[in-house]
């Protein structure tokens, strides 16, 4: 499972980066011109908001190649998420294979957790760490093997590690209640404090790192960045996460809501040993909606910590009692709908390819053949196959059906919309010809100027400049990258010093490679 894990979601991935991974392509390339460091750098200076681990995973992958690209940014990331579908499967087999593989399945339905999965993402290895560390407790539990607890602080330190405070205090806090819900004082006590402790010691040694690296400026800029920003940031609503989030990672999370409804009452008596894991459950994942929804600062990668727990209480309504009606009949429905997924993908698929309806070029034909292969291996399967086989290769066709989708048609529409790389090679080719200064007027810095950056690979630090009358004093033979609109606005007076030398897409939005005049 690992390993097919891994393929899946480091496979075909785009050439472009995608969202924030120009960020981490940016901080990877610095450090392997540059060496490691305690904190990723872009343009030459420390970054506050993440400790450098994420960084140095990428940097060790780029090492053998020399340089970073898609892939070696998102294997780290891929990793994480394999090792989750790995827990949540651990989790649930305890009690039953099927439960298990049930967990997997929804999670991998789960479109948000399959496209984070495919990039960058530090919030991955904090769900890492918390499924790891109630796996740790849960198995300890079941198996009396208290030994292993021995691991639940280091699981803490990892968390801390990667994600800074944020990413310790969610494993914390799901082990802690954990222990709260079996009234084991003593543990929790134990727990309680190993926490506390390894947050002492990680703040102290991130903050030491962060006045060795960037001064005691830089270090106010980590305790602003990591914790207050966190807490005072604008953002959504309180419940954020209990709506929009609700069908952002669907179906695990409608499909968990159900599942809880429907068995709510033998959950709340927790008789037998699924249902008090049922209930640990839902603690998790309420722990970290609750939590992360008190943070001012709220994104839909924020809640990742909470999937496995909503997957594996999705699991159950494919695992569940046969004799409660509701369930059996919403799993027969479900089923049925995962049996006729890869047909409805196709016929979509086809309409979509063959009238053009996202405007842009896709890998229709890939995915219809493949999604109509897949219907066919469905219906022939629901024919000769155990039901219990039947279930699990339902589930699967589902899975697949959406990853073909992901890969073919979602991801390849996502760089249509953000396309830079001819824009960017564009600029590397006329720099080639004819050296110049990269000048960029009115990028913001953490946005398109990034993106440009990423794709360049190549030091240089350019120069920033936001005012038009700046643009006039900028070195003869600069090239100078404007937005569309942001030209439009320059008077005329300045205009007459550039000539227009290329115009192309920079992240999706019209932008111009103006040439400086050698002579005015």
């Amino acid at each position: 499972m690992l390993i097919a894990g891994i393929i899946c979601f480091s496979s075909f991935l785009p050439n472009d980066y995608l969202g924030l991974d120009d960020r981490y392509a940016v901080f990877a390339q610095e450090m392997l011109r540059n060496g490691p460091t305690f904190f990723p750098t872009s343009y030459g200076k420390p970054y506050p908001d993440y400790p450098a681990t994420t960084t140095l995973m990428t940097y060790f992958a780029s090492l053998p190649g020399g340089r970073v690209t898609p892939f070696t940014a998102t294997i780290p990331t891929a990793i994480a998420s394999a090792l989750i579908l790995m827990l949540i499967f651990r989790i649930g087999a305890i009690h039953s294979l099927r439960w298990g593989l049930a967990g997997v399945g929804f999670l991998l339905l789960t479109k948000t957790f399959i496209s984070l999965s495919r990039c960058v993402s530090p919030d991955q290895f904090v769900s890492m760490f918390t499924a790891l560390g109630f796996y740790i407790i849960y198995s300890a539990d079941m198996s009396g093997n208290n030994r292993r607890l021995f691991w639940i602080p280091f699981v803490f330190a990892g968390g801390f590690l990667v994600r800074g405070p944020i990413g310790l205090i969610i494993p914390a806090a799901v082990v802690c209640t954990y222990c709260l819900m079996d009234k084991k004082l003593k543990l929790f006590s134990t727990m309680a404090l190993s926490a506390v402790l390894s947050m002492v010691l990680c703040s102290a040694g991130l903050l030491s790192a962060a006045k060795y690296q960037g001064g005691d400026a830089f270090m106010n800029d980590v305790i602003q960045m990591q914790v207050m920003g966190r807490l005072y940031e604008k953002g959504h609503g309180i419940l954020y996460y209990f709506s929009e989030s609700f069908y952002k990672y669907a179906i695990c999370y409608p499909a968990a809501i159900i599942t809880i409804i429907i068995f709510w009452n033998k959950i709340w008596k927790r008789e037998e040993s699924e249902y008090r894991l049922l209930a640990k459950l839902i603690i998790w994942a309420f722990i970290v909606l609750i939590g992360m929804s008190i943070v001012s600062a709220k994104k839909e990668r924020y809640i990742l910590a909470a999937m496995p727990a909503l997957a594996l209480i999705s699991g159950w309504l494919i695992n569940g009692e046969k004799d409660e009606v509701r369930a059996f009949k919403l799993k027969q429905a479900f089923l049925r709908l995962c049996k006729f997924i890869p047909a409805l993908a196709c016929i979509c698929v086809v309409a979509i390819g063959y009238f053009n309806l996202l405007n842009t070029e896709i890998n229709w034909h890939v995915a219809s053949m493949l999604t109509g292969i897949l219907a066919i291996g469905v219906w022939v399967a629901d024919k000769h196959l155990k039901s219990e086989i039947n279930e699990i290769l339902k589930m699967g066709a589902g899975v697949l059906t959406l990853l073909i989708l992901i890969i073919n048609i979602s991801e390849p529409y996502a760089c249509a919309i953000e396309e830079s790389r001819p824009f960017v090679e564009k600029v590397i080719s006329m720099q080639e010809k004819r050296p110049g200064r990269i000048v960029l007027y009115q990028l913001v810095r953490d946005g398109e100027a990034l993106k440009f950056l990423a794709i360049y690979e190549k030091p240089v630090y350019p120069q920033f400049i936001d005012k038009a009358e700046e643009i006039t004093s900028c070195r003869p033979g600069s090239y100078i990258i404007v937005a569309e609109k942001a030209f439009k606005q320059l008077p005329e007076k300045v205009k007459t010093f550039m000539t227009i030398a290329y115009k192309g897409k920079l992240d999706g939005d019209e932008y111009l490679v103006l040439l400086r005049k050698l002579r005015e």
